[in-house]
Order: C-alpha cells, then sequence, then structure tokens
C-alpha cells in the first residue's frame, strides 16, 4: 500500500445484476489507485492458519468480481486486482 493513493474506503454502493435480473448492493472497503491503476480491497477477519490462505482466497471470487464491476460501472475504469487483507493474520493475497 505504500505509495498508494487511497480513492475510498466503505463505499456503498447498488447496481443491477444478472442473472436474474436483481439488484446488487455491498460496501467496499478500500479503492485505492498505485501507479496509475484501480485496485479494490477487502478486508477478512476469518480465523485461519496461514497455510489455508489460498484456499479461502478462492471462496471470495463472486465477491471479487462483483466488486470490480461496480467499480467499472461506478468510475469507468476497471481495476486490475482485488486483493484480500487478512487482518488476524497481516497478509494480503491478491485475486
Amino acid at each position: 500500500m505504500r505509495g498508494a493513493t487511497i480513492l475510498g474506503r466503505e463505499i456503498p454502493f447498488i447496481m443491477p445484476w444478472q442473472p436474474p435480473p436483481t439488484l446488487m448492493e455491498g460496501r467496499i472497503d478500500l479503492l485505492y489507485e498505485k501507479d496509475g491503476q484501480v485496485w479494490v480491497a477487502d478486508y477478512k477477519t476469518d480465523r485461519i492458519a496461514e497455510s489455508e490462505m489460498a484456499g479461502r482466497a478462492e471462496t471470495y471470487q463472486p465477491q471479487a468480481r462483483i466488486y470490480t464491476e461496480a467499480v467499472r460501472q461506478a468510475l469507468g475504469r476497471t481495476p486490475v486486482g482485488f486483493t484480500l487483507i487478512f487482518l488476524r493474520l497481516g497478509k494480503v493475497v491478491p485475486i
């Protein structure tokens, strides 16, 4: 996160989502820009061992897709990445 510009924290969003046609609502923990590119990050407080991080990160793939689309719709810019910040472990996992 060094050198990053924080664009927003706890950003609420609502957007159309399919299938089925519905509205998706959420809150993006952190949106930042680094080296001219937009990134999305989400804080996680899961009680897991470091060896479980990769497997747990896979379960958050749908969230990464939704949040990335929300940013794309709102800003017209597609984030280059989505990171999970496992707070209890002090580790970051890109998805």
